[in-house]
């Protein structure tokens, strides 16, 4: 229970962090039957962020994971880096070349398909496209 009163505290109004969805190990997950896929499992286990740089220029955030992981993101309260729906953004995955993402209509963020392949985690920048 300490560790979640710590991890609870983490969610403020005046502080960004990522909310996860479609994390996958790529495990077998099974298809209902009991007798169906890996006997242990998990949704979203494991996921944690630090150093996060929100401005009004750029946003960035390193994702963490207890073990290699494929992840979405996506941003919640933005606290600088507001941006306007459909807005066109530049994303870096790590050392990855940088790709292109647009805010949804509503102006949030969600950057799909993260690759992280170990405890170190890997570090994701946005920026606004020039």
């Amino acid at each position: 229970m300490k560790a979640w009163q710590q991890r609870f505290r983490r969610f403020r109004l005046d502080e960004s962090y990522p909310a996860f969805t479609n994390t996958s190990s790529d495990r077998n997950p099974g298809n209902g039957a009991p007798d169906d896929g890996d006997i242990i499992g998990w949704i979203n286990r494991g996921m944690d962020w630090k150093d996060i740089e929100d401005k009004p220029d750029h946003y960035a955030i390193t994702i963490l994971a207890d073990s290699p992981v494929q992840t979405d993101i996506t941003l919640r309260r933005v606290q600088q880096f507001k941006t306007k729906p459909g807005e066109k953004l530049s994303v870096r995955i790590g050392e990855a070349d940088p790709g292109s993402i647009a805010a949804d209509a509503n102006g949030r963020i969600t950057v799909a398909r993260i690759s992280i392949p170990a405890q170190t985690g890997v570090r994701v920048s946005i920026k606004r496209r020039s």
